[in-house]
């Protein structure tokens, strides 16, 4: 699985974001953004630590990522997320 960090202005990060997921073929792509995780993580960890149900490859795509408070801390705790593609 690939985990990426995209930085820059908000074009670049679009560009480079959609180049990865139009790369992977039958995806399941969710799409979070950064404040709306400081209210509620759980659904954002149920998509990413489960397997997908068809076998497609599984993308979280997480925009504004700079909106997340404990930005350090959360990305620490997706080093265990192996069932899911993360962008960031």
């Amino acid at each position: 699985m690939i985990k990426v960090l995209i930085i820059g202005s908000n074009h670049f990060v679009e560009q480079e974001s959609s180049k990865i997921i139009n790369s992977i073929d039958d995806a399941d792509i969710e799409t979070y953004f950064g404040d709306e995780l400081n209210k509620n993580e759980s659904d954002f960890f149920s998509f990413v630590n489960s397997v997908s149900l068809f076998g497609n490859q599984k993308i979280a795509y997480i925009r504004n990522a700079h909106d997340i408070k404990g930005l350090d801390n959360f990305i620490k705790s997706l080093e265990s997320c192996i069932e899911t593609n993360l962008i960031l």
